[in-house]
């Protein structure tokens, strides 16, 4: 059986999303500043203990083998192909033409290398990555991955966030700021705690890039200096409360 990860799943529970609207006067801002909450730690972009307030970030710097698109549909990411014969060995061919954030070439051994990682230091992604059993590294580019046991659902597990890919010699030269390497359209800058975290642009990703230059997200904790932030120009987006929905709504830049 050859499984296309790319089925669509809708009926199974997901959600539609229209693309936006665009025309020849779009025009893409440079820099784009997102409110948060906090994250306490100095290491904030670790796929494999991944906090709440930076969930949604990770695909923005780590790609997985496969991710699941605001649809609920799957979607290739450093895997082109995967499929299976009985739902235990599942057999993945890799894209060969993608980069880590330093410059590595990524390869079949920068998988092997991610979850021996994760799971000599257990963490939230071990409990994604426990139900492999050993991989067969067949070449550069194609693996075998052998469950413990048969597991339909094997790729909803490794299209979580938590399941990005990083670079072990990444990790090794910089160990305080190594795991923050990835593959994905975003590059990770700075991050200063209870403060703000910055991405930039990847101008090397292997997918389509990104459409601004910078990407912020401010640390603020009250939801009415979020909106009050916003309403001022402050802020690209900001969660919004009751409070300050009838001054959003009488904003004509809103």
């Amino acid at each position: 059986t050859t499984l296309d990860v790319n089925t669509e799943i809708n009926e199974q529970g997901g959600v539609e999303v229209d693309d936006p609207e665009t025309n020849e006067e779009t025009v893409y801002a440079d820099e784009l500043t997102l409110a948060v909450g906090d994250f306490s730690t100095a290491n904030p972009l670790n796929p494999a203990f991944i906090a709440s307030q930076i969930a949604n970030i990770l695909p923005m710097v780590y790609d997985g083998l496969i991710g699941r698109m605001p649809d609920g549909s799957y979607q290739y990411k450093l895997a082109k192909e995967i499929t299976t014969e009985d739902y235990q060995t599942w057999h993945a061919v890799l894209r060969d033409d993608v980069y880590f954030h330093n410059g590595e070439h990524f390869t079949a051994q920068d998988v092997v290398d991610t979850i021996a990682i994760v799971m000599e230091n257990p963490a939230i992604a071990s409990f994604k990555w426990m139900v492999i059993n050993h991989i067969d590294i067949i070449n550069d580019y194609e693996i075998d991955i052998v469950l413990t046991n048969v597991m339909i659902d094997f790729l909803a597990n490794i299209a979580e966030p938590m399941c990005g890919i990083f670079c072990k010699k990444a990790l090794e030269e910089d160990p305080e700021n190594g795991m923050m390497i990835g593959t994905g359209p975003w590059v990770f800058e700075e991050a200063i705690p209870g403060n703000y975290l910055t991405l930039v642009k990847n101008e090397n990703y292997w997918g389509e890039p990104a459409l601004a230059e910078k990407f912020t997200m401010k640390v603020i904790l009250e939801t009415s200096v979020q909106a009050m932030m916003f309403l001022n120009d402050e802020l690209d987006f900001a969660g919004i409360d009751a409070t300050s929905l009838a001054d959003c709504e009488a904003n004509p830049n809103v």
